[in-house]
């Protein structure tokens, strides 16, 4: 089995500012997130998007067997973190046999936030596989 912890840490929250993980900005729990933003972030001079990802592994779960979750946050001027209107989501799964054929790499969350910024899947899909991204 791929040791995704290795990769990015399971059950906690990332955040990824420009495709970049800002390594500050991770915690276990939002509220934590929250307090981490106020004491490592400087008020920036406009409002800036960010990506919040969370992974969960499901051992049982060969369809699912991990699920990421990929939300676009909006940092305001007075350090509010928050989902606007035009904020997205996503949420992608691996299958043990996209496990096999991939792995998980860090690239594998760069190409899903490109995904999400630029609109590019099917809003009516509740969970999108990775192969529709990488394929």
């Amino acid at each position: 089995m791929i040791d995704i912890d290795s990769v990015l840490q399971t059950q906690t929250y990332h955040i990824f500012y420009k495709n970049k993980q800002l390594k500050k900005l991770t915690a276990p729990t939002p509220v934590k997130l929250k307090l981490a933003i106020k004491e490592y972030v400087n008020p920036p001079k406009k409002e800036k998007k960010v990506f919040l990802i969370r992974i969960k592994t499901n051992p049982d779960d060969p369809n699912r067997k991990i699920t990421i979750s990929c939300t676009q946050y909006t940092i305001t001027t007075k350090l509010g973190f928050l989902v606007q209107r035009d904020d997205n989501a996503i949420t992608v799964t691996y299958s043990d046999d996209e496990l096999k054929k991939y792995g998980f790499k860090i690239s594998h969350i760069k190409k899903i936030i490109k995904t999400l910024e630029t609109k590019s899947f099917n809003f009516e899909k509740y969970f999108i596989n990775i192969s529709e991204i990488l394929g």
